[in-house]
């Protein structure tokens, strides 16, 4: 129950200021620094003690005060507690905070970043865990004692973000930790300005100009403390924003005016339990506890004075034993300076245009009731090493926190401190860059960035550096020097990455035409559905749309190229080349290997179903010489689904090496020009294929030799091989039965794929579910595989090879 004459006390909460230099600076360490990693980093923020501004409205009523002219009326308030992270949040404190010229009323905070690597896996962070573990960190530094040497751990932060560096836009939710108690300390009266707190009572004529005296011998005395402390710590970062006032108390009538910087002195927060014993045993000197306080706020204190008050009432709880509650003293320590809204600049609080330090502005007072509390005092800390020294952080470097080993105290409440929207929920934040980075900033990062990805994972040890510093001269600039350069460079100019960039299918139609002027070219932007990929009721009409679009794209052409990212995007071309009876070049790309193929063409009547206005091909009524050659998935023992969520950004990206696309790229046009060359067109059968059935294939007319079915080259050892490969019956794009679910169904079928669900039973009993998988029955053939793999009896000791003697084989 609250005592008489005692009010809840309410704390302004953080609001953060993420500066475009800290996502800069964050995307450089990601790429060059962290990597995959999403370990913990230590970064640190910064606030500005609070502050006041003046507003001036116009009204028809008479002037609010001597200084404002007649129909104005002024008025302050107050600016937000405010958290600024910049580029140097990742450095060391000690090289990054120099002493200002207001020293001490920059404060830094010490925080934990944790980057994840994909937007699944921000979501998907424990909040509750991160919080609780920071909350675990805080209590065992209170517990141990470390708050006291060390009290800038009483106000820690911690920062959840994904950094998507092919857009450029950043999401991030911050936490300020404070462990709530459960007899919380209350306010005293009312929250007072400083210099009437300190007025001299027996004087009330002169109270204001003898307190406002020493108010700025407070401060005098505190910006000594400062730069002390600054030649101790070496930098502003580390200097306490906590400490400790002592005041000699004047006796009343007898006070000169002279010896005002005589009353106040500053100690460092460790002092408080030896100066609280020494002024309780004195009645001629006055402790309190001060901070800087980022509020601005005329009734409220900022949010770093929670886990202060939690330190205080924990050591009075242990060394007041008996005593209900203990009363203390505190002081917000903030700007003196009024700011003015239309100057943007320090603006007067009186007249004369000086800029002036009002009495009320820059100091509050607070009396604060630390009730006692038992179990603190018989509370026995947890064992566990102390928080590693802030100063020795350097980039890249996180503070271990401790995992939750120990019981939470049944007397604290769980940490709060999530930062809320304007409008009071608790949510993510992000930021779009893209449109605000310098266009040309933009594009040599672009560039940069599928090369630095190889660092990631698949080429650790590759120099970019090496590659970077060459000059390159190009002698030459007929056939093989303008498809050299053309290689070293892409199909795009920058002036297409400026003003939110074009769509790359329609630059590259307009670049084609400045090649060759007579060049038919059309871009279309379109999304192709992919299997996995579910599309949801609200979808549907897009969808089809763009499957309208697509198809008939399909049936106007002659020859697909498949050039896509992702292997499940290239599942419908196949599928709708085949039905369609199109040829259809595909080509894949590795970190140093890539796959060019062409696909097989079904000899007439073999599939039980075809579009019927489909083309047959060249040479429809020639002898077909083999089998049908497979397709890109015939190979595939499982049904292509979702491989672009929950990927990390190097695995989203096509991570190659530069020579691969123009290698690939060429061979594919190559294998164009042999098939329709060839007298059989794409019905051509493999140079392997056609030695391997003991037949000759005609050569007659096919003057550039039998198109290959599949290319395989690598780069490591510079090797190529030719491979063949036959029609799978159980093929999820091109077998019969997929054919002719999609000629039965057509677009029916096509949601079943993308959302992997079947209307014939109840597929709950399924785990991970595959339409495709169990439509062909691949399915059914791995269930069969694992059954005979648990037939299987290994039993020990009954292998022959251990009854083999090696010996008795030799000479």
């Amino acid at each position: 129950m609250a005592n008489p004459g005692t009010f809840p006390l309410q704390f302004e909460p953080y609001l953060t200021n993420v500066d475009v230099s800290f996502w800069q600076r964050l995307t450089e360490l990601k790429l060059d620094v962290y990597k995959l990693s999403d370990a913990a980093v230590s970064v640190h923020g910064a606030y500005q003690a609070g502050r006041q501004f003046s507003t001036t409205t116009q009204t028809t009523a008479p002037a609010s005060s001597e200084t404002s002219p007649p129909g104005e009326r002024s008025s302050l308030r107050a600016l937000p507690s405010t958290i600024r992270l910049s580029a140097d949040a990742f450095d060391s404190p000690t090289t990054s905070a120099p002493l200002s010229g207001n020293p001490g009323l920059t404060v830094s905070l010490m925080g934990q970043l944790y980057n994840a690597n994909t937007i699944e896996d921000f979501v998907a962070m424990n909040r509750a865990a991160r919080l609780q573990q920071a909350g675990n960190r805080l209590w065992l530094d209170i517990t141990q004692g470390q708050c006291w040497t060390r009290p800038q751990l009483l106000n820690p932060f911690v920062m959840l973000s994904f950094a998507d560096l092919k857009k450029y836009r950043y999401y991030y939710r911050c936490a300020f930790p404070a462990i709530p108690s459960r007899a919380p300390p209350t306010l005293v009266g009312s929250v007072v300005p400083l210099a009437r707190a300190w007025a001299d009572p027996a004087d009330a004529k002169n109270d204001g100009e003898a307190g406002t005296r020493r108010v700025q011998a407070l401060r005098l005395a505190y910006a000594t403390y400062v730069r002390q402390a600054y030649e101790s710590e070496g930098s502003a970062a580390l200097v306490s924003p906590y400490f400790v006032i002592i005041r000699n108390k004047v006796v009343a009538g007898v006070e000169d005016p002279a010896s005002a910087e005589h009353e106040v002195s500053i100690h460092p927060l460790a002092d408080y339990p030896e100066l609280s014993q020494a002024c309780a045993a004195s009645s001629g000197r006055e402790l309190t506890v001060g901070f800087i306080d980022p509020c601005g706020l005329a009734a409220n204190p900022g949010w770093p004075l929670r886990n202060l008050l939690l330190l205080l009432q924990y050591h009075h709880s242990r060394v007041a034993v008996g005593t209900e509650a203990t009363t203390i003293r505190v002081v917000s320590l903030r700007d003196s300076t009024i700011w003015g809204q239309n100057r943007g600049a320090p603006a007067t609080a009186t007249a004369g245009g000086q800029d002036a330090p009002t009495p009320d502005a820059g100091a509050l007072h607070l009396t604060v009731l630390l009730p006692s509390v038992s179990e603190m005092a018989a509370y026995q800390p947890p064992v566990a090493s102390p928080s590693p020294d802030v100063a020795a952080s350097t980039p890249g470097s996180g503070l271990s926190l401790p995992a939750a080993a120990f019981d939470w105290p049944a007397f604290l409440g769980k940490p709060v401190g999530w930062e809320r929207h304007p409008e009071g929920k608790t949510g993510p934040r992000a930021i779009d860059l893209a449109a605000a980075m310098d266009p040309t900033h933009l594009a040599t990062t672009a560039m940069e960035l599928n090369l630095k990805l190889m660092k990631w994972r698949v080429a650790p040890d590759l120099n970019l550096a090496v590659v970077q510093r060459q000059r390159c001269l190009l002698l030459g600039a007929g056939t093989l020097g303008t498809y050299v350069a053309r290689a070293l460079l892409p199909l795009y100019q920058f002036s297409d990455c400026l003003n939110g960039g074009k769509w790359k299918a329609k630059s590259a139609a307009e670049q084609l035409k400045g090649v060759y002027p007579h060049a038919v070219t059309q871009g279309h932007v379109l999304t192709i559905p992919m299997p996995g990929h579910a599309v949801g009721d609200d979808q549907r009409t897009a969808v089809e749309k763009d499957l309208a679009t697509l198809e008939a794209l399909v049936r106007s052409h002659d020859v697909l190229f498949l050039l896509t990212d992702s292997r499940e995007a290239r599942w419908l071309p196949t599928l709708w080349g085949a039905y369609h009876g199109k040829t259809v070049i595909n080509a894949a790309l590795g970190f140093d290997g890539y796959l060019v193929m062409r696909h097989g063409y079904a000899p007439c009547g073999t599939h039980a179903v075809r579009d019927p206005s489909s083309s047959p091909g060249p040479d429809a009524g020639s002898a077909d010489l083999s089998p049908q050659l497979g397709c890109y998935f015939c190979n595939d023992v499982v049904a292509p689904t979702d491989s672009l969520s929950d990927r990390t950004l190097d695995q989203q990206c096509t991570v190659t090496r530069p020579g691969l696309a123009p290698l690939a790229s060429a061979l594919a046009v190559e294998l164009l020009v042999t098939i329709l060359q060839h007298p059989l067109g794409v019905r051509a059968p493999a140079p392997a294929a056609a030695a391997a059935s003991n037949q000759t294939a005609p050569t007659s007319g096919a003057w550039m030799g039998d198109p290959p079915h599949q290319i395989r080259g690598f780069l490591t050892g510079f090797q190529q091989q030719q491979v063949v490969g036959q029609a799978y019956d159980k093929c999820t794009a091109c077998s019969d039965t997929v054919l002719g679910a999609y000629h039965t169904d057509k677009y029916e079928f096509l949601w079943k794929v993308f959302n992997n669900y079947r209307t014939d039973g109840d597929a709950g009993d399924i785990i991970e579910y595959s339409y495709l998988e169990a439509l062909t029955g691949l399915r059914e053939l791995k269930l069969q595989t694992e059954g005979l793999l648990a037939d299987l009896d290994w039993g020990e000791g009954d292998d022959e090879l251990d009854n083999i003697s090696f010996e008795d084989n030799i000479g």
